[in-house]
């Protein structure tokens, strides 16, 4: 009777000892701190002088795609790509004053005829353009990443933030929309970005999944086709249509947060 009762303590100890760190794993969970989205580089703002002035014309360059950004336009945000420097861009500052913009100074953003500003969208990323807007609608965008009230540098590589989306924007390669993304939702291969959930499906190049057809290389397979990849022949490019028409979003469907 005693062996009985002592071995009944013993497993009752047990049971205490696994509700205490299964209750230790719960708190912490519940008191573990939310990951803030990370702030990315990836653009370059060309002209003359040093200092970036709010009303002159500049051109803005993305360092992942090796292009300008210009008025594109498509369903969602009206931007797009260029080869050469084009002065399509401008700043607006929100408080008034006189100067260069600094870092943390919130500005609205001026592509060659349209404000960009954050708004959900069905496809592509949660951005759009107009030509019109409230006055204080497009004034959500700041240079981050660089030392408070500072001179924000011409021609230097920069981080683009909108605060509204909480997030930076980069360059990535994508399937649908412009080729931009929010940094919090990009894989990075060497130095290129890619939309993480069309990269995890291998709708984009360079990734891919179970049962996509297989592309020949002559290059040879593993890291050499992210820099260089195949280019798909007709089974592939069918696979891909197949997949890309069951992620596409239904018109009129709620959009996801991020995009």
């Amino acid at each position: 009777m005693q062996l009985v009762m002592q071995r009944s303590r013993l497993e009752k100890g047990w049971f205490y000892r696994i509700g205490l760190v299964v209750l230790t794993i719960v708190l912490m969970t519940l008191v573990a701190p939310v990951a803030h989205a990370k702030d990315m580089k990836g653009w370059m703002v060309i002209g003359d002088g040093q200092e970036i002035l709010p009303g002159q014309d500049y051109s803005l360059f993305n360092t992942d795609q090796s292009l300008y950004l210009q008025e594109q336009e498509r369903r969602g945000a009206n931007l797009g790509w260029t080869t050469g420097s084009n002065g399509f861009m401008r700043i607006q500052r929100l408080a008034d004053g006189t100067g260069p913009i600094k870092c943390g100074e919130p500005f609205a953003l001026f592509i060659e005829v349209e404000w960009v500003i954050y708004e959900p969208q069905n496809t592509g990323i949660n951005l759009s353009t107009r030509t019109q807007v409230s006055d204080t609608e497009p004034y959500h965008w700041v240079f981050a990443e660089c030392e408070a009230n500072s001179v924000i540098p011409l021609n230097q590589v920069v981080t683009l933030r909108n605060v509204t989306a909480g997030d930076s924007v980069v360059g990535c390669t994508r399937i649908w929309g412009v080729n931009l993304c929010w940094a919090d939702d990009v894989t990075t291969v060497g130095d290129r970005n890619y939309r993480t959930p069309d990269f995890d499906f291998g709708l984009v190049s360079g990734a891919r999944m179970v049962g996509q057809p297989s592309m020949e290389s002559s290059s040879g397979a593993g890291a050499a086709e992210l820099e260089n990849p195949p280019q798909p022949n007709d089974e592939q490019r069918k696979w891909r249509e197949e997949k890309l028409n069951e992620l596409l979003i239904p018109q009129g469907a709620s959009p996801k947060p991020k995009n």
